[in-house]
């Protein structure tokens, strides 16, 4: 067991970060069984894990014949948007790993 931290993202900034609408990245949550499953954290505040999304984007990207087309390539700005997003509110949770 180890304290590392993990970095996970609200939806919208996952939506960001895979170029996709917000109800595209529920669609997929909902109806893909290969798509990083959310974590509920509170009643009124869920996130994606930034690790295991990279690591299904960077898949469907690999030209395994099943991928689903991306709408925009992810970027480090698109990151850096993620992080700053919103006023009042951290951009980025940070939970502790399993």
């Amino acid at each position: 067991m180890g304290n590392a931290q993990r970095t996970s993202l609200r939806p919208l900034q996952a939506a960001e970060f895979l170029g996709v609408s917000k109800s595209t990245l529920w669609c997929w949550a909902r109806e893909r069984k290969d798509f990083p499953k959310p974590r509920k954290l509170s009643s009124r505040c869920t996130v994606f894990d930034a690790a295991e999304l990279l690591a299904w984007r960077d898949f469907q990207m690999s030209g395994d014949g099943k991928s689903m087309p991306l709408s925009a390539p992810v970027t480090d700005a698109v990151m850096a948007g993620a992080r700053t997003s919103g006023a009042n509110r951290p951009a980025m949770a940070q939970v502790v790993g399993r």
